[in-house]
């Protein structure tokens, strides 16, 4: 699991809601959620804002790579680039 993955658990736990309950506001499905919780997929920086925004939490991120260390989304080019790492990302309650 990635720190992406424990820092979006850990706060829709505190938060007190289900994966569906967090996925509905953020526009997003359960099983979105349940992939990142799980460190199976990376959320876009877009889709972690907005499910920060769905737990009332402020989003930080700070991340180093090189365009090496990106590969293209299996979606629009429009979406930008998944990173592979994550330098960090803080997430905090509002």
């Amino acid at each position: 699991m990635n720190d992406t993955a424990r820092l979006v658990r850990s706060w829709r736990s505190r938060r007190g809601m289900s994966q569906a309950g967090a996925a509905e506001p953020a526009g997003t499905g359960q099983a979105a959620i349940s992939r990142i919780e799980s460190g199976r997929d990376l959320p876009t920086l877009a889709l972690l804002e907005r499910i920060a925004a769905a737990l009332d939490c402020r989003l930080t991120v700070t991340f180093t790579a090189t365009e090496k260390e990106a590969v293209r989304p299996r979606r629009p080019a429009s979406q930008g680039l998944f990173l592979r790492s994550w330098g960090s990302a803080v997430i905090e309650s509002v």
